[in-house]
């Protein structure tokens, strides 16, 4: 596996994506999910969603809703904004999905400038094109041109975006004391075989394959904005 690989897959890259929850702290918040001890905001145990089935929805939602976005900025890379315009209309209804992705497409484009692409050239017209605000430089398609540049396989770009939302979501867990760091380790295992199993069934798409499967956590995501106290941005 190219070393490149595993810098960017590493958390100690830094794209802020520990910043984000994927919606977790508004389904904690909301009463909507319940802790790996069983423990809950909302007092009734059945109507929560266990953690487990949150996160492996909430990795579905993105494989079906995002992938495509990777997978056609990494074939056709100069239609990348064409991309972020349709993107952009699928967020438009999440203003916290919207806000994280922008944030993280420009944090790792940031990255990509300061040194993981020895040669950062054909990036220069999507940093023009986002400081000029003509451009949000949303993350999948970022994610799926620096990737190309980086010669980093389609189908392994495509994998890594989902890890990194399942690790960032991990992580969120742990500082919302929703599981602690050993279960969290038994969790992430788990939960990646989802993602080897979600990057084969919706890798390779085109946009107009782009699918919401799990509406309900987009729903619980939109309202942070709402929350009156959060750790999170998103």
């Amino acid at each position: 596996m190219d070393p490149v690989v595993w810098q960017i897959v590493d958390s100690a890259l830094p794209t802020g994506g520990f910043a984000h929850s994927f919606g977790l702290e508004a389904a904690w918040s909301l009463g909507y999910l319940h802790a790996v001890d069983g423990a809950t905001n909302a007092g009734d145990l059945d109507t929560c969603i266990p953690l487990f089935t949150f996160i492996d929805a909430q990795l579905e939602s993105l494989a079906a809703s995002e992938l495509p976005f990777v997978f056609c900025s990494h074939q056709m890379p100069l239609k990348w904004q064409e991309f972020e315009n349709q993107h952009r209309v699928r967020l438009y209804l999440n203003p916290s999905a919207y806000r994280a992705s922008k944030s993280q497409g420009q944090a790792f484009l940031r990255c990509a400038l300061a040194g993981l692409l020895d040669d950062s050239t054909n990036l220069e017209p999507i940093r023009i094109a986002i400081q000029n605000k003509k451009a949000d430089g949303l993350f999948a398609p970022i994610f799926g041109v620096v990737c190309r540049g980086l010669d980093i396989g389609v189908n392994v770009a495509q994998k890594m975006y989902l890890f990194l939302a399942l690790r960032d979501m991990i992580s969120a867990a742990k500082r919302l004391a929703l599981i602690g760091p050993m279960a969290g380790v038994k969790l992430q295992k788990s939960l990646a075989l989802r993602v080897e199993e979600y990057s084969l069934q919706y890798s390779n798409k085109n946009i107009s394959q782009v699918k919401q499967v799990y509406p309900l956590g987009d729903i619980i995501h939109s309202c942070h904005e709402g929350l009156f106290r959060k750790l999170f941005i998103s």
